[in-house]
């Protein structure tokens, strides 16, 4: 049964141990029996307004054993973060429940000269805020956010919740922040931490969100089941590399000792899950000997030209634009030589911290003339596409040997 093959168990809290006010069927015994096999139990809310304190007593008015150490809130788990990365003082766009989690690990909110923003659960938020946070994170501090969620039920229907505010300050600073709580990893490596003697393959997850619970325990390296009535095998997305996907479904918390229902253990990758797709462009350009273009910026590998497809411009716009504007060349396109899509090689970080799924057109370009000089802090050198200099670009290692092929290589 699945109870035997995990040793600590990572639960949701609305829509897994509760809904509203109500604790859900076989929730109580289903812990105990956990809590009798010695199992270790973690309660992961995204829910950033209520303390450790304020969740362990509503659990407790609803019969279920809880514990301090178990409890982690996206607001604490922020707290822990920023304890571990040595920073005491922060600008707090939060409820005051999250200034008390704060002040339990000596971190005060300051107005002056924080070395942090972070953003939680605010009902009060005014234009000031967003003023004072938007210079903090324009000057280089930190920008932190407790979790993502767009949007929360309240009476009467949905209300904006800290991703809205989150989005104001991505517009006015043109940043990504640290999400700490789920869909992010961090919470879960923060539950983890205190759970040493236990390997992340003997975790089981157990949410009822594919978009928070499932892809947030996938990208800590943890298995994930959902409590659902779907039927084992059911796929919710299409792609093979989706990490929105559980490994699994069961209906209620006593599925874990029904010897009926099972998991496909979850098996790391080497990607992080991107916030979008964009489509991109590379350039091989050789010279009369055979020889391939690269460049290199300081303290970067050496690379061939690549860039974004702007707004209204096709694919062969954009090789030739970013050719030029990168090495002072200006080129002709020959072919398509490559389509690169694989999440292992095409998922990165950009400079402003956004994560993004590159979809790659590699074309094989000839120089016309040289336009102007490149940038002060590029390098460019033509080698030999079978013996590059290091360090080279990982990705685009087989890119160079790609090229050779007479038809277009697809990955």
């Amino acid at each position: 049964m699945l109870a035997d093959q995990f040793d600590a168990f990572f639960f949701d809290m609305d829509g897994v141990i509760y809904v509203g006010r109500q604790v859900l069927a076989h929730v109580i015994p289903s812990l105990e029996r956990l809590r009798s096999l010695g199992k270790s139990i973690r309660f992961l809310t995204n829910n950033p307004c209520p303390t450790r304190d304020g969740l362990i007593s509503r659990l407790q008015h609803m019969g279920i054993e809880a514990y301090k150490e178990e409890m982690f809130t996206s607001s604490w788990a922020t707290c822990l973060y920023l304890q571990q990365q040595g920073i005491r003082k922060v600008y707090p766009i939060g409820s005051a429940d999250m200034l008390l989690e704060m002040a339990e690990l000596g971190i005060s909110a300051t107005n002056e000269d924080p070395e942090a923003v972070v953003v939680g659960c605010e009902s009060d938020i005014d234009y000031e805020q967003l003023k004072w946070a938007t210079r903090f994170i324009r000057q280089g501090v930190h920008f932190v956010a407790t979790m993502v969620d767009a949007w929360f039920p309240d009476e009467g229907g949905p209300s904006p919740a800290t991703g809205a505010v989150i989005s104001a300050l991505q517009t006015s600073t043109e940043r990504f922040p640290l999400i700490i709580g789920k869909p992010a990893p961090t919470m879960f490596h923060e539950a983890q931490l205190g759970l040493p003697h236990i390997d992340k393959s003997r975790i089981l997850m157990i949410g009822d969100n594919p978009m928070s619970d499932i892809l947030g325990a996938h990208r800590a390296g943890l298995t994930a089941m959902m409590i659902s009535q779907l039927s084992e095998g059911t796929r919710l997305y299409p792609g093979a590399h989706d990490l929105r996907q559980p490994d699994g479904y069961i209906p209620n918390l006593a599925a874990l000792f029904d010897p009926d229902y099972t998991v496909r253990k979850w098996e790391p990758v080497s990607y992080d899950w991107p916030q979008r797709v964009v489509p991109a462009v590379a350039a091989i350009v050789r010279n009369s000997d055979g020889e391939v273009l690269l460049l290199r910026r300081e303290g970067e590998a050496w690379q061939v030209p690549l860039g974004m497809v702007g707004p209204g411009e096709t694919v062969e716009e954009a090789v030739c634009r970013e050719v030029e504007m990168q090495t002072g060349l200006q080129v002709s396109v020959q072919r398509l030589c490559g389509l690169y899509s694989e999440p292992e090689t095409q998922v990165m970080t950009l400079p402003s911290g956004e994560v993004v799924h590159g979809i790659v057109n590699c074309f094989i370009c000839e120089v016309v003339r040289k336009r102007s000089a490149p940038p002060a802090e590029t390098s460019l050198r033509f080698a030999d596409p079978q013996n590059p200099p290091e360090p080279f670009s990982r990705q685009q290692r087989h890119w160079l040997s790609d090229m050779l092929s007479q038809n277009v290589v697809v990955r």
